[in-house]
């Protein structure tokens, strides 16, 4: 299963994103002959991976349940800004929807305003 999730507010954005991945496979692939081909039932593999992505509201600390904890691969993104959001809440949300094979993968932006400067 994949889940996206992230605060309520932003819950409208994950599903048009969501949505809009959908169209995009959709508008691509299919044959320009005959039968089915490998590519096409690949690409059909593809478009209804897609359309079972699942889209949760989480608050870090908050209960996870609902999300059905652990996952085999959590990816954070951009999540990482000290001045805003405290690291700790973060820290225990990846506990709680991690198990002991979980891979956690995170990315952020360096940033140079010094209202995002970590080390500040």
């Amino acid at each position: 299963d994949v889940v996206l999730t992230d605060q309520v507010q932003l819950d409208f954005l994950m599903k048009e994103n969501r949505d809009r991945l959908i169209a995009a496979l959709g508008s691509g692939g299919g044959s320009s002959g005959g039968g089915a081909s490998a590519s096409d039932a690949a690409h059909e593999a593809r478009v209804k991976a897609v359309s079972e992505i699942q889209v949760a509201t989480y608050d870090w600390g908050g209960c996870s349940r609902h999300l059905s904890p652990p996952f085999d691969l959590i990816i954070v993104s951009d999540c990482v800004l000290p001045k805003l959001y405290p690291i700790e809440p973060l820290v225990d949300a990846l506990a709680a929807l991690s198990g002991p094979d979980t891979i956690v993968l995170m990315s952020y932006e360096h940033r140079t305003w010094p209202e995002f400067d970590p080390r500040a």
